[in-house]
């Protein structure tokens, strides 16, 4: 007869360790899962805050171009930028420019630094306020406060009402010296049609392009009524300078016309 196999004693306790192996590779294969997640989860986190600091630094970091067009974004900075341009290259390259460009860049600054005049007299509360005067004119602002001693709030009304006189002395100042341009500009045909084109396009780059209503309606607090009164009133004001300047081009023409 056989030997009979010996009979495990605690067949209990093997289960149980079987089982605690089984527990533990579990739980090491969960905890690597896990890990893995985290790692995972962290890295895509790391990405995520890379590609915002590139944006920000993109911001930051803008292009010439771009910083040009925001310094540029006040219509009245960007009449001044075009009337000194056309000054510069009269006086410096060729006195003779053609009539519609001249109707053009003294009708444009004309009219926009005569409509603004009333446009800050009516927001005359909002443009003194100091926060609005560090906006609009920050050198000022700093040069009032660190060499005349003015307290903000005073600095803002004062500042308030240089903008106010610069942009009425301007307007008048320019419609007195266009007449001198007007004599011995170049004639054309259709000036006057020429000179409303490239005022058309230069208000669609500001509407659509620039967005200046947006701007204004930050800085000023203006009303769509209020900016659409604006939009008219500049409209009205410059195709009247326009046809001023075509008559006193038309006169002197016929005055030379009949001494010849």
């Amino acid at each position: 007869m056989e030997a009979s196999k010996p009979i495990d004693e605690n067949p209990k306790e093997d289960i149980k360790e079987e089982t605690k192996e089984d527990i533990k590779e579990e739980t090491k294969e969960d905890i690597k899962e896990e890990t893995k997640k985290d790692i995972k989860e962290e890295t895509k986190e790391e990405i995520k805050g890379d590609i915002k600091k590139t944006k920000s630094n993109k911001k930051v970091d803008y292009p010439y171009y771009r910083k040009f067009i925001k310094i540029i974004k006040p219509i009245c900075l960007q009449t001044l930028i075009i009337i000194i341009v056309l000054l510069l290259y009269i006086n410096l390259y060729n006195d003779e420019v053609y009539d519609f460009i001249i109707y053009f860049c003294f009708g444009l600054l004309i009219t926009v630094m005569f409509i603004a005049t009333f446009v800050m007299i009516s927001k005359f509360n909002i443009i003194s306020d100091k926060r609005a005067a560090a906006k609009i004119n920050g050198w000022l602002f700093r040069f009032c406060n660190e060499f005349l001693y003015i307290s903000q709030e005073n600095t803002g009304i004062c500042i308030g009402y240089f903008n106010v006189i610069d942009h009425i002395l301007i307007s008048i100042i320019a419609f007195i010296y266009v007449k001198k341009y007007i004599k011995h500009a170049k004639k054309t045909n259709n000036a006057l049609l020429k000179s409303f084109i490239l005022f058309c396009i230069w208000g669609i780059i500001n509407i659509y392009f620039i967005d200046i209503i947006k701007i204004y309606n930050k800085l000023l607090k203006t009303t769509k009524t209020e900016s659409t009164t604006a939009i008219i009133s500049i409209t009205l004001t410059y195709s009247g300078l326009v046809y001023y300047f075509d008559t006193l081009k038309n006169e002197k023409a016929e005055l030379l016309s009949k001494l010849i």
